[in-house]
């Protein structure tokens, strides 16, 4: 049985992502996969640590959602630029952020390996101001 391509696991990483699924986001990783937010510099390891971040993270806004650009497909590492647009939980749409990102992907034989999320810490807080 052969894995699934690149482009399949990053559609499901978006697909649960954009439905706020955690289990199914955290499920794509490899049982010592890691997640690096290079904007807070926040690390979690492990799928437990990524279960627990994304919920904490999916908990936070009432509104989000994630548009990524095709695949850009390497050997064992590939990268996807997005737009992510957000409502902070308990603002009821009065403010709505659009962020420009990258996440990069490394695939091993078991999931994801590591994921590292790309975007601008002030430029969010500005919008959101």
């Amino acid at each position: 049985m052969s894995a699934p391509a690149p482009e399949q696991i990053v559609r499901g990483f978006y697909d649960a992502y954009n439905a706020g699924d955690a289990t199914a986001a955290a499920a794509l990783y490899a049982k010592n996969g890691a997640h690096l937010d290079m904007a807070t510099g926040a690390r979690s390891e492990g799928r437990d640590q990524i279960l627990a971040g994304l919920q904490r993270f999916f908990a936070s806004f009432g509104s989000l959602s994630w548009t990524p650009a095709p695949l850009l497909v390497g050997r064992r590492q590939h990268a996807a630029v997005y737009q992510m647009r957000l409502i902070p939980a308990g603002r009821d749409g009065d403010r709505e952020a659009v962020l420009t990102g990258v996440h990069t992907f490394e695939l091993g034989a078991d999931g994801i390996t590591e994921t590292r999320d790309y975007w601008d810490l002030a430029e969010l807080q500005r919008q959101l101001a």
